[in-house]
């Protein structure tokens, strides 16, 4: 425009009545420049059980849901695959076992009312327990206990190498059939996939800060299908 100076700092559009306002002219200080450090396994042993949860059940398929299952298990909690519920024993109770399960009072966080309630004269199959994750951890931190039957690693009949299928892929897979609780789920709501020519809605191009939240995702993606490879049964 035979101008000798920038426009990126001021000119927000063409079309704009007013010019935004100009970038501060300072620099960064280098004690700010860090690489952010990635979430493990002990960070999450500050956090209450009711963010653990949120954790899992609000990010499927995610890293974080891994290591979230991770701290749940290291406090007793064991994940049943076909209600798709966390659950324990409840304290002062009376269990019948058996070679294939048990009967017996458990503990179950209701993902609908989003509490921890009780449920009695229910019977579990070992078959059904999820193992416990096994993720890396320090010596000092503590280990995920066994979940009963003794499941630690992946079902039986299946080799530990083995690619496990996805079990939480999607947040309408963790909603819970109504043998244990209420059907009070609001309907899921359809997920729009970016499409089109150009790789945009409508047609229309990516930006650039979409392009890469989405290659970050497809990141984290890769890493989780490694750690299932490795024999992790939550994702």
């Amino acid at each position: 425009m035979g101008l000798a100076r920038d426009l990126h700092s001021t000119l927000v559009s063409p079309l704009a009545d007013n010019p935004i306002k100009p970038e501060p002219d300072f620099d960064l200080p280098s004690c700010y420049k860090f690489p952010s450090q990635r979430l493990q396994p002990g960070y999450l042993s500050k956090f209450k059980e009711e963010t653990l949860f949120y954790m899992f059940y609000s990010m499927p398929g995610d890293e974080a849901q891994l290591v979230a299952a991770d701290e749940l298990s290291v406090r007793g909690w064991w994940f049943h695959r076909r209600y798709k519920l966390w659950m324990l024993h409840a304290p002062n109770t009376a269990v019948q076992k058996s070679a294939r399960g048990e009967r017996g009072s458990y503990l179950i966080f209701d993902i609908n009312q989003w509490e921890i309630v009780q449920k009695a004269d229910l019977e579990i199959m070992y078959e059904d327990i999820e193992g416990a994750p096994r993720l890396p951890r320090n010596a000092k931190v503590q280990q995920a206990p066994p979940p009963p039957g003794g499941v630690t690693g992946p079902p039986q009949g299946q080799a530990a190498g083995a690619v496990l299928t996805p079990l939480l892929c999607s947040r309408s897979s963790l909603r819970p059939p109504g043998v244990i609780l209420e059907e009070g789920a609001a309907p899921k709501r359809k997920r729009e996939e970016p499409g089109g020519k150009g790789g945009g809605k409508g047609g229309k191009p990516v930006p650039k800060e979409e392009a890469e939240a989405l290659a970050r995702r497809e990141a984290a993606k890769q890493r989780v299908a490694q750690r299932t490879a490795a024999g992790f049964g939550y994702l």
